[in-house]
């Protein structure tokens, strides 16, 4: 259903307006109706933009990663970084990962993006050890459900511990619980075959491995 004064809309945008609310009664299956919604249809546009210009952002390095400290509640020791992905969009600006990441994930991008903010993350760590070896600091780096089964996920990790010299301890992946929850409470398939410096997340981290562990919404840690 749509509805618009006459004076102010053509007969192609009557005809846009009116596919576009056909298509929202058919996602909501057999039977139902919608009513067009002008500024429902703007967000629809706008969300449909930034998913068509994820893979040329990728590609042209617009993607930025910064740093949110992890403290401890006992000292306020900083005791990690959390590895967080922001968007520089050329028209946006600072774009938040709550209006890209759904739409990688959705769109298959998020394994790309995640090694590329994995080897970002895992290449500042390596620089901030060189510089203050004294006072090792845990990269912490999340991954989703999509990037989680992914079979060459292990390879990924250790490639990217590899070309940048980052000590595997310093590294610590997080499986969100959407990703844990997406396996039955399983562990992850593709993580069952750990080489050397990569453990699952069920089992405990030694001296020498990245820490793999599932994470809610504590950010930070005692």
């Amino acid at each position: 259903m749509v509805e618009c004064p006459a004076a102010e809309t053509s007969a192609s945008e009557l005809m846009k307006a009116a596919d576009t609310t056909l298509y929202w009664a058919k996602a909501e299956g057999r039977g139902r109706w919608a009513v067009y919604d002008p500024e429902r249809s703007a967000a629809d546009i706008a969300r449909s933009a930034l998913a068509a210009g994820l893979p040329a952002a990728l590609d042209r390095d617009e993607f930025v990663v910064h740093y949110q400290p992890i403290v401890s509640l006992l000292d306020g020791a900083m005791l990690a970084v959390e590895a967080l992905v922001r968007w520089r969009h050329p028209e946006l600006g600072l774009v938040g990962p709550d209006r890209f990441i759904g739409l990688a994930e959705e769109t298959g991008l998020i394994v790309r993006l995640g090694e590329w903010v994995l080897g970002q993350a895992c290449r500042d760590a390596r620089a901030w050890h060189r510089e203050f070896p004294a006072q090792p600091l845990v990269v912490s780096v999340n991954l989703a459900a999509r990037q989680a089964d992914d079979p060459a996920i292990v390879d990924t990790v250790a490639g990217a511990l590899s070309r940048t010299g980052l000590p595997a301890e310093l590294l610590q992946l997080e499986l969100t619980e959407s990703a844990v929850m997406g396996t039955a409470g399983e562990p992850l398939r593709s993580l069952r075959r750990s080489p050397p410096g990569v453990r699952s997340p069920s089992t405990t981290s030694a001296p020498g491995t990245p820490t793999w562990r599932t994470c809610g919404g504590c950010r930070s840690t005692a």
